[in-house]
């Protein structure tokens, strides 16, 4: 898909398939405008002057642009997808970059001693599992080990409390 940005004429907001810049049709001219700026322009009995040819509309035909937001859905849909692929890219080139200066992009944290994850990946999975106590606690006994054996070389034996 190409990529069209598909603005309002008024306040050049892009528009919305839901929320405050749904794309609205003034029923008597055509003209397309969000959902914002027709209840800005939008007059005491309820009709829209039109600000791009001043034809009035009645209340009753200024309607959603149905056709307008099932095109915005897909596209919306691909241009986010086009976003997070420059986003990945852009990760990829820090971590270039990093590689390049290491002293200046340093993590605070080293990968366990025998991992396979570089410096960067272990410090992402970090950022993965902080919040949630099973995935640490799957990460933990795939590197430690899960016999209580393990447990006690890890924490140290407490037998001669």
């Amino acid at each position: 898909m190409e990529s069209v940005e598909m603005v309002c004429d008024v306040c050049y907001c892009k528009w919305e398939a839901e929320g405050c810049h749904v794309p609205m049709t003034l029923g008597r001219c055509g003209h397309s405008l969000c959902s914002d700026c027709v209840s800005v322009i939008k007059q005491a009995d309820g009709s829209t002057e039109c600000p791009t040819c001043r034809v009035v509309s009645p209340a009753a035909s200024v309607l959603k642009n149905y056709a307008m937001i099932r095109l915005l859905r897909p596209l919306r849909k691909h241009q986010d997808s086009a976003r997070i692929t420059n986003v990945e890219g852009r990760v990829g080139d820090l971590r270039v970059g990093a590689s390049l200066f290491p002293s200046l992009h340093k993590p605070l944290v080293a990968p366990p001693v025998g991992s396979s994850l570089g410096v960067w990946e272990y410090y992402g999975l970090l950022g993965l599992i902080e919040g949630d106590e099973r995935l640490r606690s799957v990460y933990r006994s795939s590197r430690d080990g899960t016999t209580y054996a393990n447990l006690l070389r890890c924490v140290g034996d407490k037998t001669g409390l």
